[in-house]
C-alpha cells in the first residue's frame, strides 16, 4: 500500500494536518501542522531530516503563485532532494472586480484587509486599480 510507504507526511496548519489525517488515517506520520508558516515549516523539517540517515526526497505539490521561503530553504540543504510539481493554479474569481466595487459603494473604505496569499493580494491589487 503506497500510503504506507510514506514515512512523513509534512503540512502547514492544522486545517492541512486535519485534513491529510481524515484521508490517511491515525497511523500517517503527519507533521509541521504547528509551526505557524513556511520559514517555521522549512526548518521543522531539516531538524526532523537530521534525525535520519541518508537522503530524503521530499515531493513539493505546490501552485503556481506561490512564496519561495520554503523550496529556497530546503533546497539549499544536501540531506533534501526537493522536487516540485505544480498541482493548480490560482485565478480570480469571475466576479472579482465587480464585488468589490459593489462593497466599496456599500461599505466605503475599509479599515484594514487581510490578505493571506500573494495572489489574493496581487488579484485584489489589479482589480482596484480597474475601478
Amino acid at each position: 500500500n503506497d500510503r504506507q510507504r510514506l514515512q512523513r507526511i509534512y503540512v502547514e496548519g492544522p486545517a492541512t494536518g486535519a485534513l491529510v489525517q481524515e484521508i490517511f488515517g491515525s497511523t500517517a506520520k503527519i507533521l509541521g501542522a504547528e509551526s505557524g508558516g513556511s520559514e517555521c515549516l522549512a526548518e521543522f523539517i531539516i531538524k526532523d531530516v537530521e534525525s535520519t540517515e541518508g537522503t530524503v526526497s521530499l515531493l513539493f505539490p505546490c501552485a503556481q503563485a506561490r512564496l519561495d521561503i520554503l523550496p529556497r530553504r530546503l533546497s539549499s540543504e544536501q540531506a533534501i532532494y526537493l522536487d516540485e510539481i505544480l498541482v493548480y493554479e490560482t485565478t480570480p474569481s469571475d466576479s472579482l472586480e465587480h464585488d468589490l466595487n459593489e462593497y466599496l459603494k456599500d461599505h466605503g473604505r475599509p479599515n484594514a484587509v487581510g490578505f493571506f496569499s500573494p495572489s489574493g493580494f496581487d488579484s485584489v491589487f489589479k482589480a482596484s486599480q480597474r475601478i
